[in-house]
């Protein structure tokens, strides 16, 4: 019976955990512009940061994405955990704090797909 006990406290307590950590919409935004900003700086190359005006381009387009991801993003909130989504797929998994998102190879073929 004790056992039982204990093992029913150690969910009980685990829940509560990922009810109070369980991330927000600006935590998935921030968690995927990551990846975006990493998938757009492969594209653009090196060459986009030799000089002050390809930067400030390069810079313009990572702010213009980041705010197509801020407003296009929906996040549902499960209590336990959150889902990230972009129109119907989905992108990230938040649980305990953490945002786990779409590898950048797949993020690069979904962009793919939309062009």
């Amino acid at each position: 019976m004790k056992a039982f006990f204990y093992t029913l406290l150690i969910i009980v307590i685990l829940c509560a955990t990922c009810v109070v950590t369980c991330p927000d919409k600006e935590a998935h935004t921030e968690a995927l512009m990551d990846v975006l900003t990493d998938v757009m700086e492969e594209e653009m190359g090196d060459e986009m940061t030799e000089n002050a005006l390809n930067l400030t381009i390069s810079s313009m387009a990572i702010g213009l994405g980041k705010m197509i991801v801020k407003n296009n993003m929906e996040v549902d909130n499960y209590f336990l955990f959150s889902v990230g989504k972009a129109g119907d797929n989905v992108v990230s998994v938040g649980v305990m704090n953490h945002v786990f998102t779409i590898s950048k190879e797949e993020l690069q073929k979904k962009l793919e797909e939309q062009e």
